[in-house]
């Protein structure tokens, strides 16, 4: 959109161009350049072209986002240790107390576990 705007006095062509989200439909990015009115030159491609890279970049962020967060989700859930705390996960233990009584199974012995959980924060014992 082409405008004609004064400041001081001075009358200027203002060109304004404005990128919308896909998806949300609503503006990310704008881009204005004003120019003296006897300025002939076609910005426009320009200016929108201006506003595409910067809503590229706007979108790429938020995927990037989005990616360090799934990987944060996968990481928590198959992580073998709970960086929060240092204690095994519980998909950790569980793979784990099978382990042992595969082993007590297959040699016979006896085999114990106690869980015991404290303010809300679980510690399991294996003996």
């Amino acid at each position: 959109m082409d405008d004609f705007i004064e400041i001081n006095g001075i009358t200027y062509r203002a060109i304004l161009r404005v990128c919308k989200d896909i998806h949300l439909k609503i503006p990310i990015c704008m881009t204005v350049m004003i120019l003296e009115v006897n300025d002939t030159n076609d910005y426009q491609n320009f200016l929108t072209r201006c506003c595409e890279l910067v809503a590229f970049t706007i979108n790429l962020t938020k995927k990037k986002d989005e990616v360090i967060k799934a990987q944060s989700v996968y990481n928590a859930q198959f992580s073998s240790v709970d960086t929060q705390f240092n204690i095994p996960t519980n998909l950790k233990l569980q793979k784990t107390i099978e382990h042992e009584i595969k082993r007590s199974q297959r040699y016979g012995t006896s085999l114990s576990l106690m869980i015991i959980e404290i303010d809300h924060l679980k510690i399991y014992l294996l003996f």
